[in-house]
């Protein structure tokens, strides 16, 4: 099969990716090895009917409906999950980078979130990282979804100066 190359602008032979799910074709540039969407949906759909917030309802509502139990035993796991977790990965890792920054002179460090969502784990690993250490972090925050980047914005602005929220 082939297809124009997003990037190069020229018609390649194409294979389709074992990922592919649905109406999601991935495939494969067999010249340049650079996966991308056979069928990528028009930009407007993104923006309100794929927006995340739809999507992970649907799915989650599909998912409790034709797998009951192993729904249950997943979500019962994740909860249970979070209240033994001390401090979570992204916290961890967060630390590790920002005392890497500051022994090399760093004073303020900008963080960028692409797919923020709400804002969530931008605002966490901000009022992390500054209790932690004398720097000064900056979330920035690139969310698609109208709704949630409106949340996010709500979130982070709790935050004083430290968030903004970017809607693509």
């Amino acid at each position: 099969m082939n297809r124009q190359n997003p990037i190069t602008e020229t018609e390649t032979r194409v294979s389709v990716s074992k990922y592919s799910k649905d109406e999601w074709i991935i495939v494969e540039c067999s010249e340049t090895g650079i996966v991308y969407l056979q069928n990528p949906p028009d930009y407007s759909r993104l923006v309100d009917e794929l927006a995340w917030e739809k999507q992970f309802s649907e799915e989650r509502a599909r998912r409790k409906a034709r797998e009951p139990v192993a729904f249950f035993i997943s979500s019962a796991i994740k909860k249970l999950r979070g209240k033994l977790r001390k401090k979570e990965r992204i916290e961890t890792v967060s630390e590790k980078i920002l005392k890497q920054l500051l022994a090399n002179g760093k004073t303020s460090l900008n963080v960028l979130d692409v797919g923020c969502g709400i804002g969530e784990k931008l605002a966490k690993i901000a009022s992390h990282m500054n209790s932690k250490q004398p720097a000064s972090i900056k979330g920035i925050g690139i969310e698609i979804s109208q709704a949630q980047a409106a949340e996010a914005n709500t979130h982070l602005k709790k935050l004083g100066d430290i968030a903004s929220i970017t809607r693509l």
